[in-house]
C-alpha cells in the first residue's frame, strides 16, 4: 500500500500516561507536536457506570483522539477481578467516554498474548488465551471495540521492553547468564519490541489521516531468538537441539494450570522458539521503528542498578518504578492524591505511591542489590503497597509493607549524634553538594509515616521507638547535624541539609507530613504543633515558590532559578491539595490554584521545559561536570 499522510498536530489524551508504556506513547506524541493530555486511569472494582462515562468523558472533550496505555502488565497475575477492571471493563470506558466527548478515534493498547501459542501473531481476531491475564486482555479489546467510536484500533504489541522494566532485568540476566540458551539454528523470529518503538507507532496510529484498520499488530523488529539474547548479553547463547527445545517447553505446559507459571512458560517459549509474525499495517502506511540494534545492544549494557529510572529530582534519593527521567517529565510521573486521606485519620499517605510498585514481594527486583535500597526509595514503595492494601488488594501487599518496614527498622542508627537517622552513605555530587552520610528529612518523614500505619496494623514497641527517634533529628537546625533551616519567621525541613538552605519545596511537604501522621498515630500534642507551625511557615512563604508561570523546585540561591520540572510541577500541585485537607491556610489553595493554571498554558509548559533545560545547561546533573563549572553547586556539608 502507499504510505499514508498525517493529520497535523492536535490534541491527544492518553490515559495511563505516567505508566511504563504511558510515558513513552506521551513523549512520542509530544515529540510529534501533539499537545498531551495526561490523565490517571480511573479506578474501577467491576464493570463501569453511565456516571463514570460522564466523568471521564468531561475529560476528554476537546481532543482528536485518546490512547489507552493503562491497565494491570502482570502477566504472571491471578486475581480475575483484578485483572478484569484494569484490562478488560477499563478500555471500554474510555471507548464509551470518548463517544460521549465526540473524540473521534481511541487506540487502545491490547498485547499479542491474547492470540497465545498461534504459530503466527497476527491481526485476526483469532485469539487463543491462556491465562487470567491473557483472557482480560482479550475482554479489554471486545469492550473497547463495542463500546468505542467508529475509529477505534485495537493495538496488539508483543513483548515491550525498556530501561525500568522488571521483566526486562529479567531479560538481561538470563542473556548475560551461563543458562542463556536457544533452540538451534536460533534464527526463529523473537517477538519482542522496545517501548520507544511503542510510543512511536501508537502516535502514528493515532494522528494517521487515513483510519487504520479495527485491529493492527506491532511489525516484526527483525531480530532472531539468538540476537535478542546476543545483544542484551554481549555473548553468544548456547544452542540446544530443536526437539529437547520442544520438549522441554511442552513439559513445563503440561505442569497443571497457575497464571504464574503459565507467564513463565510463556516467556520460555519466546527465548527458545519465538514466535513469527504476519505483515503489519503499520508496515505498509509508511510506519518505521524508530530505535533498533543499538538500543537493544544499550540496554543491554546499563549496570542492573540504571536499569531504572531515579525517583527524585536529583539521583540520590534511589531507583524506581514510576519514576521522573531525564527532565522529570509529567510523561513519567503524574502524582495523584491519596484516596484514603481525612484529616484527623491516619489512613492512606497523601500521595498515591501505587504507581511505584508492581508485585507484592520485599525486596522488588530493582532493589535486589541492597546499595540501591536508598531510604527514600523504600519507603515510598512500601507506602504504595500499603495503598494497595487499603485499596482491597491482598494481604500480601500488607506484607510486602510490613517486610520492608522491618528492613528499615534494622537498617536506623543506633547511637550517637545521628540515632534514629537513616543515613545515606554516598556524597551528593551534584545539584547539591554534600558529603557521604548524610541525613534527609524527607526520608526521615516518610518513613516515619510508614511505621505509624504499620504500628496501626500490628501494634509493638519497636514501631513506636523507631519512629520518636526518628523525628528527633527533624527538631535539630542542620548547622548541628540535623535538618531544619530557617525559613521566613519559621523553619522548614530540608531535604537536602545544605549549609545554605535549599529549601526543596516537595521534600519539605513530605519531611512534615511525618510529623502530621506522628501526631495523629500517637495522640501527641507536641509534635501536632511542630507539624502546625511549619505548615503555617510554609504557608506564609508559598508565594516564593510562585515565578508568575511557573513552579520553582527550590529556594536555592543558584545563578539560574531552579525551575519545577513538568513532574515536580504536577506533584507541587497535589501537595498544596493534600495541605489543604490538612490545615486551613488560605495559601495552599490559592497558590495551587495559579500552578494548575499555569500547567493549562501550552505556552508557560514549554517555557518551563526550555527554562529547566537551560537551569541543567548551567548546573548539569552530571557529577564531574556539575564540580567544573565556576558556579558548581555550593553548600557542601562535612
Amino acid at each position: 500500500m502507499t504510505p499514508v499522510s498525517m493529520n497535523p498536530p492536535g490534541r491527544i489524551a492518553v490515559v495511563g500516561a505516567s505508566g511504563f508504556v504511558g510515558t513513552a506513547v506521551a513523549g512520542a506524541a509530544e515529540r510529534a507536536g501533539h499537545e498531551v493530555v495526561a490523565l490517571s486511569a480511573p479506578r474501577l472494582s467491576g464493570p463501569w457506570t453511565s456516571a463514570d462515562v460522564s466523568a471521564l468523558a468531561d475529560r476528554l472533550r476537546g481532543c482528536d483522539a485518546v490512547i489507552n496505555a493503562a491497565g494491570c502488565s502482570d502477566a504472571g497475575a491471578g486475581d480475575v477481578d483484578t485483572l478484569n477492571a484494569a484490562n478488560g471493563h477499563l478500555p471500554g470506558l474510555i471507548g464509551a467516554a470518548a463517544v460521549a466527548a465526540r473524540v473521534p478515534r481511541f487506540v487502545h493498547i491490547s498485547s499479542a498474548a491474547v492470540q497465545g501459542r498461534r504459530p503466527m501473531l497476527d491481526d485476526s481476531m483469532h485469539r487463543e488465551p491462556f491465562s487470567p491475564y491473557s483472557e482480560s486482555k482479550c475482554l479489554g479489546e471486545d469492550q473497547a471495540l463495542r463500546h468505542g467510536p467508529e475509529q477505534t484500533v485495537v493495538y496488539r504489541p508483543p513483548g515491550v521492553h525498556g530501561a525500568g522494566r522488571r521483566t526486562t532485568s529479567s531479560l538481561v540476566r538470563i542473556a548475560r547468564s551461563p543458562g542463556a540458551v536457544v533452540a538451534a539454528p536460533g534464527t526463529d523470529n523473537s517477538p519482542q519490541v522496545l517501548v520507544g518503538n511503542v510510543g512511536s507507532a501508537v502516535t502514528f496510529l493515532a494522528a494517521v489521516s487515513d483510519a487504520p484498520p479495527r485491529v493492527v499488530i506491532h511489525p516484526s523488529e527483525e531480530l532472531s531468538t539468538r540476537d535478542i539474547l546476543f545483544l542484551l548479553g554481549g555473548k553468544e547463547p548456547r544452542r540446544i537441539p530443536r526437539r529437547a527445545a520442544i520438549g522441554a517447553i511442552a513439559a513445563l505446559e503440561r505442569g497443571g494450570p497457575s497464571a504464574r507459571i503459565d507467564a513463565h512458560v510463556r516467556r520460555a517459549r519466546m527465548l527458545l522458539l519465538g514466535q513469527q509474525q504476519a505483515h503489519s499495517w503499520l508496515t505498509g502506511a509508511g510506519w518505521r521503528p524508530l530505535y533498533s540494534r543499538d538500543a537493544w545492544k544499550a540496554l543491554g549494557d546499563l549496570p542492573a542498578t540504571e536499569n531504572q529510572e531515579n525517583v527524585t529530582e536529583t539521583a540520590e534519593q534511589g531507583p524506581g518504578p514510576g519514576a521522573p527521567g531525564l527532565f522529570s517529565s509529567a510523561k513519567n510521573f503524574a502524582p495523584e492524591l491519596g484516596g484514603h486521606v481525612e484529616r484527623g485519620t491516619l489512613g492512606g499517605y497523601f500521595i498515591d505511591f501505587r504507581i511505584k510498585t508492581d508485585e507484592a514481594s520485599w525486596p522488588p527486583p530493582w532493589m535486589a542489590d541492597e546499595g540501591s535500597r536508598l531510604p527514600v526509595a523504600v519507603a515510598q514503595w512500601a507506602l504504595g503497597c500499603y495503598e494497595r492494601y487499603l485499596d482491597g488488594e491482598g494481604d500480601q501487599w500488607l506484607q510486602a509493607a510490613t517486610d520492608a518496614g522491618e528492613y528499615l527498622l534494622d537498617t536506623q542508627v543506633s547511637g550517637g549524634p545521628k540515632d534514629g537517622a537513616w543515613l545515606y552513605p554516598k556524597p551528593s555530587k551534584h545539584t547539591y553538594k554534600i558529603s557521604a552520610g548524610w541525613v534527609s528529612a524527607m526520608a526521615q518523614g516518610e518513613i516515619a509515616s510508614l511505621l505509624v500505619r504499620l504500628h496501626k496494623e500490628h501494634g509493638g514497641d519497636r514501631y513506636v521507638d523507631a519512629t520518636r527517634r526518628a523525628i528527633r533529628l527533624m527538631s535539630i537546625p542542620v548547622s548541628e547535624g540535623g535538618v531544619q533551616a530557617p525559613l521566613g519567621d519559621g523553619f522548614f525541613l530540608e531535604e537536602y541539609p545544605t549549609q545554605t538552605p535549599s529549601l526543596v519545596l516537595n521534600g519539605g511537604i513530605f519531611a512534615i507530613w511525618g510529623w502530621y501522621d506522628v501526631g495523629v498515630a500517637f495522640d501527641d500534642a507536641e509534635t501536632t504543633a511542630l507539624f502546625a507551625a511549619s505548615a503555617r511557615a510554609l504557608g506564609d512563604n508559598l508565594h516564593r515558590y510562585d515565578l508568575g508561570t511557573w513552579s520553582r523546585y527550590d529556594l536555592f540561591p543558584f545563578p539560574v532559578v531552579n525551575i519545577a520540572s513538568s513532574a515536580y510541577h504536577l506533584l507541587h500541585i497535589t501537595q498544596l491539595r493534600a495541605m489543604a485537607k490538612l490545615v486551613d491556610h488560605p495559601e495552599y489553595t490559592r497558590i495551587a490554584d495559579r500552578f494548575e493554571a499555569y500547567n493549562a498554558s501550552p505556552m508557560k509548559r514549554r517555557i518551563a521545559f526550555g527554562r529547566k533545560t537551560a537551569f541543567r545547561l548551567v548546573i548539569p546533573r552530571n557529577a564531574h561536570l556539575a564540580h567544573r563549572v565556576p558556579w558548581g553547586p555550593r553548600g557542601e556539608r562535612s
